[in-house]
């Protein structure tokens, strides 16, 4: 989780500050939530029997079937430590990805435990993926970090933790802002898909900077870049997540374990018989600019897409409509064979209401057959449905290690 009440408050001037203090102020400014986040979790398996359950909620009422192409296993079948490390160091990344004991505890617990969780995540991942990927090249950070969002909200864009972090990439309200994200009462962009994984990506690309080593980014992305500064002062002054690792938090001791083994999962669930599930979410889809104000029941009556299935890709809309106009346009996000079923219908009833019409030429006898009448438009739909309500899966929550007698 990004941490909390991240550039709130303070008379010093946040341009005047080096990356490294405002990341520094960013982390003691939330320490205090941080720390009470660690304290509300009391043992390791109710974390991960929480999310389990909460994941057999969500297959249950999805009713996914499986892909094809894919043959599931009931167990996890068992392999030597010698191929786990060499299936790691085959992963091609600049992101340091060790086996070790600490990693073995995570992708049993994946391949085992959570299996059905994994097998959700892989489906779902099809959606979400494309727009990862291009918000991380574009500042040229590793695109294996496109997994982090498994473990930070389940790919769940309306998860919201306890202290109020939300979204895909679990931002906190003060973070998203100064990340340029709109958040009122009816827009929450930290829910966006395209605009909360660019400010991910800018984010992690500064913590990258501080570090130049992607393992301590990625637990400073979870712990706050001071509560890495403590641990390596702690350690000695060793730059390496594995020699401060029992000088870290609790919590971010297994953060980076669990990226490690997520990566793992994700590239090689067939040999261990986890087969990704159906979604229901399109696996292609685009978006198209609003300037008006349109409600998602219009948008299912134009396009034939369900209103449940609207709200699912735009989650940053918190009322039953778009509230685009034409000074702000608003993004809508449809299956992409739906957008020209979208422009066919729709957009041609805005181009009606907002054209000019023409200044009649003077005739000296008009004839009767003539006219410039216009059919009036139908009026815009006043009703409001209300969202449907349901068990969503929170997020994935990490292993504490604090306990482990193996050191990595």
């Amino acid at each position: 989780m990004v941490s909390a009440a991240l550039f709130a408050g303070g008379t010093q001037s946040r341009a005047a500050m080096h990356d490294e203090d405002i990341l520094e102020t960013m982390y003691q400014e939330s320490l205090d939530f941080n720390l009470q986040r660690a304290a509300d979790i009391d043992t390791v398996q109710a974390r991960l029997e929480e999310v389990d359950s909460l994941t057999a909620d969500l297959y249950r009422e999805m009713q996914l079937p499986t892909v094809e192409q894919c043959i599931p296993l009931k167990s996890n079948p068992t392999f030597e430590d010698s191929v786990y490390m060499e299936r790691l160091a085959d992963i091609r990344s600049v992101i340091d990805m060790p086996y070790n004991s600490v990693v073995r505890s995570y992708i049993d617990k994946y391949c085992v435990r959570m299996r059905r969780h994994m097998s959700v995540m892989l489906g779902m991942m099809n959606h979400f993926v494309a727009s990862f990927e291009t918000a991380l090249e574009s500042e040229q950070v590793p695109a294996e970090l496109k997994y982090l969002p498994i473990i930070e909200s389940a790919l769940n864009a309306q998860a919201t933790s306890p202290v109020g972090a939300a979204g895909l990439w679990q931002f906190m309200s003060a973070t998203g802002r100064h990340l340029g994200l709109e958040i009122n009462s009816v827009v929450d962009e930290r829910r966006d898909l395209e605009k909360s994984s660019y400010a991910a990506a800018s984010y992690l690309k500064k913590l990258y900077g501080i570090y130049n080593d992607w393992s301590l980014a990625i637990a400073a992305y979870n712990c706050g870049p001071g509560g890495v500064n403590k641990a390596i002062k702690r350690a000695g002054g060793g730059k390496d997540f594995w020699a401060v690792y029992d000088y870290l938090p609790r919590e971010t001791r297994g953060y980076v374990p669990a990226f490690i083994a997520v990566n793992y999962v994700m590239n090689y669930y067939c040999d261990h018989g986890i087969c990704p599930l159906n979604s229901g979410l399109p696996d292609a889809s685009d978006t198209v600019m609003v300037s008006r104000k349109l409600y998602f029941n219009q948008i299912a009556s134009a396009t034939g897409v369900s209103q449940e299935v609207l709200r699912k890709l735009n989650p940053q809309y918190r009322a039953n409509y778009i509230p685009g106009s034409r000074s702000n346009p608003c993004s809508l996000r449809l299956p992409e064979e739906s957008i020209k079923r979208f422009i066919d219908k729709l957009e041609p009833r805005r181009n009606k209401q907002s054209a000019t019409p023409a200044t009649p030429t003077p005739a000296a006898e008009p004839t009767p057959a003539a006219t410039t009448d216009t059919p009036s438009l139908p009026r815009v739909a006043d009703d409001l449905s209300t969202p449907r309500e349901g068990n969503t899966p929170k997020p994935l929550e990490v292993m504490d290690n604090e306990e482990r007698k193996e050191k990595p």
